[in-house]
């Protein structure tokens, strides 16, 4: 296996721009970080139990924040 070509590697640490949708507006977060923590949407819903929503899979509920990152502005 140590034979084998690897590809270059990327470093994904450093700023990166995020957003939560629908917004338009772009933030800077660090990276590694949880955008969930960086950016003010209320709780992130981790757990080890039941989900703590009433909505069973594959359903959610209707607010459901969902975020998009960057490396570079487009």
């Amino acid at each position: 296996m140590h034979g084998l070509l690897r590809t270059s590697e990327i470093a994904l640490d450093g700023e990166w721009q995020s957003r939560l949708l629908p917004s338009q507006e772009w933030n800077t977060v660090p990276a590694p970080d949880l955008w969930t923590m960086c950016e003010d949407t209320g709780r992130p819903h981790c757990t080890d139990v039941p989900m703590p929503f009433d909505e069973g899979p594959p359903q959610v509920p209707a607010h459901h924040p969902t975020g998009v990152c960057r490396r570079t502005p487009s």
